[in-house]
């Protein structure tokens, strides 16, 4: 995921957020019965809209990044790579660490072999497909990258928010078409093109228009409408589990629940407040947070089943060791990684850049 530009430190902030909400939520399993417990899976229990917060995050830190850059389809090919880079740094190291599990019988793949290809180079935004649960949503933000590629590099007399709302269109009415005139098939979830037309894509949009207006003028009296409206959003999705399985319905409400939350963090960063240290901290990490998670989740409840441990401690102890692991396994592994892989590739596209005198 990428990282947001220094001066937006409230969005480094959000996305911590957004990361911790995701770990509540797949924690809350690990919870038994009573007050403090059922106060936490309550807390806990939507988190899963962190990952709609992530995806408008996503749109508008990777189109105001090129936004900024040189218009030439040459340089975007060239961020397309390193974005590439920089999602395969991350997530080839956690994956296998996830087989390292299984081989050790702590976790234990389904469809090892079966879904080989898929997981390891991040092919599919089928959960089913991957080894590691939340990797669906990384192989989606890879096409979400190549969409947006695409919408910089093509027509270039048309305005970027005028092909933003083009693609938009495309997306928005054939998920709609199967919502009004092919009940059936989304309610059995295999109507055409899920995967490839996926409603989520209007989530990133959302996030790169709002890239592309004048998002860092004045606008505080905005606040308090987005606030309002991303409260109406959450609560309509709150209405039946459909609006969290079907992606369209989703991106209706718990989308527009992260487009507003971002928006408004987006607004906080023209005050005078910053947010506190570990948040940006933990906001640096997030990436790592987003995708060890499941793995520490999975060895404690071992631990706990095995030996018989209280649920709520080992609930504390596994939420801040999350948050603590993967800011050691994002110092020790992710970034260095990450810099190693960036710096030989930026210095093969500088090669290819010069050569087409770009």
């Amino acid at each position: 995921m990428e990282k947001a530009n220094n001066n937006l430190a409230w969005l480094q902030a959000l996305r911590a957020l957004a990361a911790i909400y995701v770990l509540l939520f797949h924690a809350s399993a690990m919870l038994g019965d009573g007050a403090v417990s059922n106060f936490l899976k309550l807390l806990g229990r939507h988190g899963y809209v962190g990952v709609d917060v992530f995806i408008a995050l996503s749109g508008f830190v990777v189109t105001s990044t090129l936004i900024r850059r040189e218009n030439n389809k040459y340089v975007y090919a060239a961020f397309l790579v390193e974005r590439f880079v920089r999602i395969f740094a991350g997530y080839w190291p956690v994956m296998l660490l996830t087989l390292a599990l299984a081989y050790a019988g702590v976790r234990p793949i389904h469809g090892l072999m079966e879904n080989a290809w898929p997981s390891i180079f991040l092919l599919s935004p089928n959960i089913v497909k991957n080894w590691l649960e939340t990797a669906w949503s990384i192989a989606l933000e890879l096409r979400l990258y190549v969409i947006v590629f695409f919408i910089f590099i093509a027509y270039r007399s048309a305005s970027l928010q005028v092909k933003i709302i083009f693609t938009f269109s495309i997306f928005f009415f054939y998920n709609l078409y199967f919502y009004l005139f092919r009940e059936n098939q989304v309610i059995g979830g295999g109507w055409p093109l899920r995967y490839e037309l996926n409603a989520f894509v209007l989530e990133f949009l959302l996030g790169a228009f709002v890239a592309s207006t004048e998002w860092n003028k004045n606008h505080r009296a905005s606040i308090f409408p987005a606030i309002v409206l991303g409260i109406f959003g959450f609560l309509v999705g709150l209405k039946d589990i459909f609006f969290v399985n079907y992606e369209f319905l989703r991106v209706m409400t718990f989308g527009v629940f992260g487009v507003c939350t971002l928006w408004v963090f987006l607004q906080l960063n023209g005050t005078k407040y910053s947010p506190p240290n570990f948040l940006k901290k933990i906001g640096d990490a997030s990436f790592s947070l987003y995708l060890i998670h499941p793995l520490i989740i999975s060895i404690m409840g071992l631990l706990a089943y095995k030996f018989t441990l209280p649920r709520l401690p080992v609930y504390f102890v596994t939420i801040f060791g999350v948050v603590l692991i993967s800011m050691i396994w994002f110092s020790l592994i992710e970034k260095r990684l990450y810099v190693k892989c960036k710096a030989f590739i930026e210095s093969k596209l500088r090669d290819v850049l010069t050569a087409r005198g770009v």
